[in-house]
C-alpha cells in the first residue's frame, strides 16, 4: 500500500492474466496449512455478480505480495490482545487494501494496478470489476456502501462499486499511507505517509490533522464495534506485522502485538461491526432500519443494461419505511418494485418472519443483517425472472 516501481505493477497484471489462462472454472487448489487456495481470476461480463458475504464483526487483513509474489488474504482472531492470523486465499499478486460493503457484506480488494475486484471466498474466485483512481492505495466503504479511494497522489475518490470508476472528490492535501477507517458516527480517518492521523471530509476532502502516530507505514486501519481504531504495520520484503491501538483524540499508537501466523506482511484491514445491541443500523436512501432498527436492510439489482443500490421510495414527502416494511425503486422514483416486511414471530417458532414480493423480473439481491447479531441473510432473483413471493417463515432469522 505505497509507491512501488513499474516493473512490480507489471507483475500483478502477468499474474492476474496467467492466473486466468491457466485455472479452469469450477478448479481450485487444495489449502494446506503453508500455502492457501489461490483465487481464480474472471472479468465481469454483463451483470455484476454477487459474492457470498463475509462475516460481521471479523477483522480481515490483506497481505502484501512479498517481493511481488502472491498477496493473502486472511482473518485475524484476537486481533484486540494477542492477534492471530488464518489464511483464507491468495491472490496472484501484489494487493494494496481489502474493504468490505456493509450493506451487503461483500469483500472487495485493490490491486497495485489500481484494480477493483470483488472477491468470493466461499467460491474462492475474484471478479475483476474495473480500475479506479491511478495510484490509489487506500479502500473503504461507508455505511451506505458507497466506496471510496486514496492515494499518494492526496485526492480522495468515490467510486463506483459496480463499474471500478473513480470520480475525484478533492486532494485531502496529504499523501495516503495506505488505509481509510469510517468510525461508528460516520467520521472517516486515515493515516498519511508522513505518520500523521487525519480526518477526512468525504463530501469535500477537506482534511484534519489529529497527531503523529509515530509510524508512516499503517497500511492497515479499522473500527470495532467498541468505537477503537486499530492500525497495522507491514513490509513488502519483510514478513513483519504488528497491530497498534491508535489514539483518536491525539494520533499516539501503543502496540497490540505481532500477527502470529501471518507469512505475508500486512497490506489492509477491514472489519464490518455487526453490534453487541439492537438500533446501531444507520438509514440512509438506500438502507431501511425495521423492527426497532434492529435489523439493516438493504437490496441491488441489474438489468440488461445498468445495475445499481435500490432506493427506498416516498410518497408525498413521507419515506415509504414503517418499522415492519419497506418499498424499494430501482431507477425511476415513482415506479414501485418491490417491498419487504419483517415480523416477530418470536412467540410462535423463535423466528422473525421475512416476506418479500415484487413487480418486476430485472434481477435483484435483498441482503438483511442483523446488527444485534452481526447474523447476514440474502435473497434474490434471476434477471428475466418474474419476482415471486418469498416467505421465509422457518430458516432466515432466528430470535432472540
Amino acid at each position: 500500500m505505497w509507491m512501488r516501481v513499474c516493473a512490480q505493477m507489471a507483475a500483478v497484471f502477468f499474474l492476474a492474466v496467467t492466473c486466468l489462462a491457466q485455472t479452469t472454472p469450477g478448479e481450485h487448489r487444495q489449502a494446506t496449512s503453508a500455502s492457501p487456495p489461490v483465487l481464480r481470476m474472471v472479468v465481469a461480463g454483463g451483470a455484476r455478480p454477487a459474492a457470498s458475504p463475509v462475516a460481521a464483526g471479523t477483522l480481515y487483513g490483506s497481505g502484501t505480495g512479498l517481493n511481488g509474489s502472491n498477496s493473502s488474504i486472511f482473518s485475524i482472531a484476537s486481533y484486540s490482545s494477542n492477534p492471530v492470523a488464518t489464511p483464507l486465499a491468495a491472490f496472484p499478486g501484489i494487493l494494496f487494501d481489502i474493504g468490505i460493503d456493509p450493506t451487503t457484506l461483500e469483500l472487495y480488494v485493490l490491486d497495485g494496478n489500481s484494480n477493483l475486484w470483488l472477491v468470493d471466498l466461499a467460491a474462492l474466485k475474484a471478479t475483476l470489476i474495473g480500475t479506479g483512481a491511478s495510484g490509489a492505495n487506500a479502500l473503504v466503504f461507508d455505511a451506505a456502501g458507497q466506496a471510496y479511494e486514496w492515494g499518494s497522489d492526496g485526492f480522495l475518490y468515490a467510486v463506483d462499486k459496480f463499474s471500478g470508476i473513480a470520480t475525484a472528490i478533492g486532494d485531502t492535501g496529504y499523501s495516503s499511507a495506505g488505509d481509510l477507517a469510517f468510525d461508528l458516527d460516520g467520521t472517516l480517518y486515515g493515516t498519511a505517509s508522513n505518520g500523521d492521523l487525519i480526518r477526512i471530509d468525504p463530501d469535500t476532502a477537506a482534511a484534519t490533522f489529529i497527531g503523529q502516530t509515530g509510524f508512516g507505514d499503517f497500511f492497515g486501519l479499522a473500527i470495532d464495534a467498541t468505537g477503537t481504531l486499530y492500525g497495522a504495520r507491514g513490509s513488502q520484503t519483510a514478513m513483519v506485522s504488528k497491530i497498534y491501538r491508535i489514539n483518536k483524540t491525539n494520533g499516539t499508537s501503543s502496540l497490540v502485538g505481532s500477527i502470529a501466523n501471518d507469512d505475508d506482511s500486512v497490506s489492509g484491514l477491514a472489519l464490518v461491526t455487526g453490534g453487541s445491541t439492537s438500533g446501531n443500523c444507520i438509514r440512509n436512501a438506500t438502507t431501511a432500519c425495521l423492527v426497532g432498527s434492529r435489523f439493516q436492510v438493504s437490496a441491488t439489482f441489474n438489468n440488461s443494461s445498468t445495475s445499481g443500490n435500490a432506493t427506498v421510495m416516498s410518497f408525498s414527502g413521507t419515506r415509504a419505511e414503517s418499522d415492519e416494511s419497506v418499498f424499494l425503486y430501482f431507477t425511476d422514483s415513482s415506479n414501485f418494485e418491490m417491498g419487504l416486511k419483517i415480523l416477530n414471530a418470536c412467540a410462535l417458532n423463535s423466528r422473525y418472519w421475512v416476506f418479500i414480493g415484487g413487480l418486476t423480473n430485472q434481477g435483484w439481491k435483498v441482503n438483511i443483517l442483523d446488527t444485534s447479531t452481526g447474523h447476514h441473510v440474502t435473497y434474490q432473483n434471476a434477471l428475466n425472472h418474474l419476482t415471486s413471493t418469498t416467505a421465509d417463515t422457518t430458516g432466515g432469522l432466528p430470535c432472540p
